[in-house]
């Protein structure tokens, strides 16, 4: 909890209209929520307006650190006579529909957010005063540190500033959780103090005080039951690992057009249909529908500022392959609810995407194929033998990290793998795995909710004092069956695509479908073991004599990015999104597998995805 603010009350200074930035009025009581409304000067005038009046368009962004949203576009956002708003936007399985108004004094929004997660609704007010973004405001002090807690070192970047009416603002970043330019609260503290507020999901709290002229903030960072001391520096270089050198800059020796794909549920997909320069009805090319991993994802994939569904569509885009991305249901301008969606589903959408991308007249429909990543691996091969059974079968599928397990089988290792690369000893985590296979197995097995809220409750408490112990603090009591911590977990654990993902067995996919295939992996996966998953699929499809080629990289991690560790958090801190080498096994397999030589990638404007990594950078 942070301690009460003691510095002065703020009067906010009045706007005409929405234009600008806008946060909660009480940023300590969770969510914080952030808009920036953007205004352009049109060249029109609106109905009923003076002629010689200028419309102005609208741009809205809504950032909720909690939930992972920062800077989102609210692409149905609706404002009227700039003063009113309504917009909506996903998160995680909920949907929030905005509404508000500009108060007379022009001091304050007042509206309320409905919630919508399946079949519950509720309806909040809301309450935003008006704020300055922190990299707008002049004399702004940047700060960086190595926080070292519970066994880990996580580096941070602190801005702050000043802003006179407004008060002190700041933002962060972490770029081993992906928060960039997360918005922070920052208030006076006692004794001449600092307060700096993360409002993530267990919110930290830094109180800190200047030393050497402003030179250093040293304090005590504190979150939940860990408290350490911490010491920022000032800087003026650039956070590392904040770099995205691969993410492909305009003119494009390609062209991208935006589409909307009908799905048979009544729900579309928004997606980006990107075709190859020369590409016509007379020279048609060959195409990818790409398949995202779990969770809600855009599609891009994005993920820690990473877009690696648009590194690999520039990447097949400059070689003559098209390529098909969408959101995923529910996300970005994709409609559809993805609550109750199962793997199957998910499938079905790709079948969609690949009867849309074969309907177009630049695609050759003979020459499509599927390319899925992680949980893409699954539902690739899924959507392919279907399309197979009913007489238009796929040409190719491409499995990136995809699973030839079970979920329950999967999972348990994973955790395995993911505490090792933390640097947690073998005697420490066993207790975790085992608890956790015993809680998939009964999933599985149908047992009663009482027996796996046991189960849950068990492996909290195992996690907790993992964490205890490497933090070097008490473990907190453990929780009950009956506990609200408990009882989310089973919620989650009992949803459709929980269930779907640990029942499912690729072998039966694997073993039916006669398209050519190309599985890889990175030595380095701690989500989809290469030695537990890729070793099996290739088995499997050689046992079955279906065509398969396999690619096992060494040092790649689950995103196919050079790493030290495997460790979920080295993805935001390396700089190159996938490794030009799969880049281009991609490029070279595709071509070859659909009757073409591939194509040098065309690099007439832009910089091409497949750029080498600069040395030293892996």
């Amino acid at each position: 909890q942070a301690p009460a603010p003691v510095g002065p009350e703020l009067k906010y200074p009045s706007r005409p209209d929405l234009a600008g930035a806008w946060r909660t009025d009480a940023p300590n009581s969770p969510p914080y929520v952030q808009f920036v409304f953007e205004k352009h000067d049109g060249g029109g005038a609106p109905d009923g307006a003076d002629s010689g009046a200028a419309a102005a368009t609208w741009r809205t962004l809504l950032t909720i650190p909690e939930g992972g949203l920062f800077g989102r576009e609210v692409a149905d956002a609706v404002i009227e006579n700039g003063r009113r708003f309504r917009g909506s936007a996903s998160l995680g399985m909920a949907a929030l529909t905005f509404e508000g108004e500009l108060s007379e004094d022009g001091r304050s929004i007042k509206g309320s957010v409905e919630i919508r997660a399946g079949e519950n609704v509720q309806s909040e007010p809301i309450s935003l005063v008006p704020t300055v973004l922190a990299n707008t405001v002049s004399g702004a002090s940047s700060y960086e540190t190595v926080l070292e807690a519970m066994g880990m070192k996580l580096a941070i970047g602190l801005s702050i500033a000043d802003a006179g009416e407004y008060g002190w603002v700041g933002v962060a970043d972490i770029p081993a959780q992906g928060l960039k330019q997360m918005p922070v609260i920052v208030e006076h503290g006692e004794g001449g103090t600092l307060v700096v507020i993360l409002p993530v999901g267990v919110r930290a709290v830094m109180t800190l005080t200047s030393q050497q002229d402003g030179a250093k903030l040293v304090g005590v960072f504190q979150q939940g039951a860990v408290s350490v001391p911490i010491s920022f520096e000032r800087t003026s270089a650039p956070m590392p690992g904040t770099k995205r050198p691969q993410v492909p800059v305009p003119p494009f020796p390609y062209t991208e057009r935006e589409v909307s794909v009908p799905c048979e549920g009544g729900h579309a997909l928004a997606g980006t249909l990107t075709l190859p320069q020369g590409a016509s009805a007379e020279r048609r090319t060959p195409a990818v529908v790409m398949l995202t991993g779990s969770g809600l994802q855009d599609r891009d994939e994005t993920l820690v500022e990473h877009r690696p569904f648009l590194v690999i569509a520039d990447a097949l885009a400059r070689s003559g392959i098209a390529v098909l991305r969408c959101d995923d249901r529910g996300v970005g301008g994709s409609t559809g609810d993805p609550t109750n969606a199962t793997l199957r589903d998910l499938s079905d959408d790709g079948r969609a995407m690949m009867k849309f991308l074969r309907a177009q007249p630049e695609i050759d429909a003979s020459r499509c194929g599927y390319l899925g990543h992680s949980e893409g691996g699954i539902t690739g091969p899924m959507a392919a033998l279907r399309d197979q059974e009913e007489g238009a079968p796929a040409a190719f599928v491409v499995m990136l990290a995809g699973p030839g397990v079970s979920g329950a089988e999967l999972l348990p290792l994973q955790i395995e793998r993911i505490q090792k690369a933390a640097g947690v000893p073998p005697e420490s985590m066993a207790p975790l795995v085992e608890a956790n296979r015993r809680l998939f197995a009964a999933i599985r097995e149908g047992q009663p909710a009482q027996r796996l809220a046991e189960l849950i409750a068990e492996g909290l408490t195992l996690q907790q004092r993992l964490v205890a112990e490497r933090g070097g603090v008490e473990p907190p009591a453990p929780p009950a069956p009956d506990s609200k911590e408990v009882q989310d977990v089973l919620a989650q654990l009992g949803s459709p695509w929980m269930k779907s993902f640990l029942e499912y067995e690729p072998k039966d996919a694997l073993t039916k479908l006669d398209a050519p295939m190309l599985a890889l992996n990175g030595d380095l996966d701690t989500q989809v073991d290469s030695e537990q998953n890729l070793v099996r699929v290739e088995r499997i499809r050689r046992d079955a004599q279906k065509p398969i080629d396999v690619r096992r990289y060494a040092n790649l991690n689950h995103l196919f990015q050079p790493a030290t560790t495997g460790a979920i958090d080295e993805y935001g801190t390396i700089e190159i999104t996938i490794d030009p080498v799969v880049l281009e096994e991609l490029r070279r397999w595709i071509h070859a597998t659909t009757g073409r030589a591939a194509a040098p990638p065309a690099r007439n404007g832009g910089a091409p995805a497949a750029t080498p990594a600069a040395p030293g950078a892996r």
